[in-house]
């Protein structure tokens, strides 16, 4: 055994051993030369709070921590977990782990965003003069993103056109998952102090994060959910039926995206029945983000690939976004989401668009302020996710006719929330109101001449709209190419 010439899995957005792409090559590389390995994971809480990252999601990468070390005792695998302020000291850290450990090879898996892009090219130009070889992975979409091209070679800005050629390209290419390697002789474990003490200062259960409960979860909602047009059509949408609920593993890498497709695949029959699938769709929209992500660097800087948003000035109006924060702009719809957003940390996709459209298309407050505030409270905050839904519902994305796109909160309301309860669950101050009034309370409240804290309106909707879609259409809109 060679404990000179080391292999390292740099572990980051991908906390699972199973269908990993980067561990799995990096154990077959090992296995081959017969060559050491080991694993890596560099915590940066003061970089995690410039990114706005929540303090649930830490609390659930520390705990994702904690399983995966007791996952990689078991094949043999050491794992060091360093606690650094940000990617800067990352960057350091990391070229004195490589020499101290004899690390001749550093697997890892690629990450879209501006300053991950930055930190990694940085520490592959740093390790290269030191004879380290970097090696990356496309672990976190379906598809290598530099296969997606249209006919003439040029990258889609229009979600239909890169649907159609997603679904070719995996009709010809189905997806393969990894099994979980087996304990291997060669992977000696040593002695090394890992500081998992950090469950001190994080409120939350020891329980681990077992990958057969979350596929469990997964395949649940496949069996009891075919989500196709005609049947959304057909019921009333109880929408926390129709959230599969793993999107905060997904985000860390917990559960892969091939392994959602793959169950996606085996649950509802086939591919070809999968395409009529909703569940598919969302995988797709999903890819498309990263897609562009990764394509058209400026987006991960805060522009949009449209430049209208330059064009717009925004409401600078502090009440009416800290009302919004807290769920008190007397929309029953958007209040609820937006307190059980504060109070769990997690809504689903459309109750998400319809408080972020609220907030640009009749509050007329910036899409970042909001982007940030999401980001700052979701325990399933993923930038490049969360970027890609604000610039859509803003009109600023890579949509033809976008600035018409509004969510009336009264209609989705009755349509999410036909009978209350979930309004009446967190907007507690309405709870007398009947159900055919629970979606716009006020005139009858007033008519029974019964007070309540629950705010009025704070914006008249019908004016807001029209005022704020008059402002947008005066802007020039550009189609763009495919």
């Amino acid at each position: 055994m060679n404990f000179k010439n080391v292999n390292l899995v740099w572990f980051r957005n991908n906390l699972r051993i199973r269908d990993n792409l980067t561990f799995h090559n990096a154990y077959k590389n090992s296995l081959k030369k017969k060559i050491k390995m080991i694993a890596l994971f560099i915590a940066t809480p003061i970089q995690w709070n410039i990114h706005n990252i929540s303090y649930r999601k830490i609390n659930l990468i520390y705990k994702s921590l904690f399983y995966l070390n007791k996952e990689l005792k078991k094949l043999n695998i050491n794992f060091f977990l360093k606690t650094l302020t940000d990617f800067h000291q990352s960057i350091k850290y990391l070229k004195r782990f490589c020499k101290k450990n004899f690390i001749k090879k550093v697997f890892y898996d690629y990450q879209f965003e501006f300053n991950e892009k930055k930190r990694d090219l940085l520490i592959s130009k740093i390790l290269k003069k030191k004879n380290i070889k970097m090696i990356g992975f496309y672990d976190n979409t379906l598809i290598d993103p530099n296969l997606i091209f249209t006919k003439i070679k040029k990258r889609y800005k229009k979600f239909s056109f890169f649907k159609k050629n997603v679904l070719k390209f995996l009709k010809k290419n189905p997806i393969k998952i990894v099994v979980k390697p087996k304990k291997n002789i060669f992977f000696s474990l040593i002695k090394n102090k890992n500081n998992f003490n950090f469950f001190k200062n994080f409120n939350f259960c020891k329980n681990l994060i077992l990958e057969k409960i979350i596929i469990k979860k997964l395949i649940n909602f496949l069996k009891k959910n075919n989500f196709n047009q005609k049947k959304l059509k057909k019921k009333k949408i109880l929408f926390e039926k129709c959230s599969s609920k793993i999107s905060a593993f997904l985000s860390l890498g917990l559960i892969s995206i091939r392994q959602c497709l793959h169950y996606g695949i085996i649950h509802i029959n086939n591919f070809t029945n999968l395409q009529k699938n909703k569940w598919l769709e969302k995988l797709i929209w999903r890819e498309f983000y990263y897609y562009l992500f990764y394509h058209y660097e400026k987006i991960s800087q805060g522009f949009s690939i449209n430049l209208r948003q330059k064009k717009i000035i925004w409401s600078k109006n502090k009440k009416f976004f800290k009302l919004w924060k807290l769920g008190n702009t007397g929309y029953p719809i958007i209040d609820a989401s937006m307190r059980k957003l504060n109070k769990t940390g997690w809504i689903n996709n459309r109750l998400r668009m319809i408080s972020a459209n609220f907030l640009v298309k009749n509050l007329f407050l910036n899409w970042k302020k909001g982007e940030e505030y999401f980001l700052s409270q979701l325990i399933d905050g993923d930038f490049i996710i969360n970027n890609g839904n604000w610039q859509w519902i803003t009109s600023i994305g890579t949509d033809f006719v976008p600035y018409v796109r509004t969510f009336n909160p009264f209609i989705q309301s009755k349509k999410i929330d036909p009978t209350g309860k979930f309004i009446k669950k967190y907007i507690p101050e309405i709870k007398i109101v009947p159900k055919k009034f629970i979606h716009n309370p006020h005139n009858w409240l007033k008519k029974k001449n019964i007070f309540t804290k629950y705010p009025h309106f704070i914006i008249n909707y019908k004016k807001s709209s029209k005022t704020n879609l008059l402002i947008f259409k005066n802007l020039k809109f550009k189609k763009h190419d495919k």
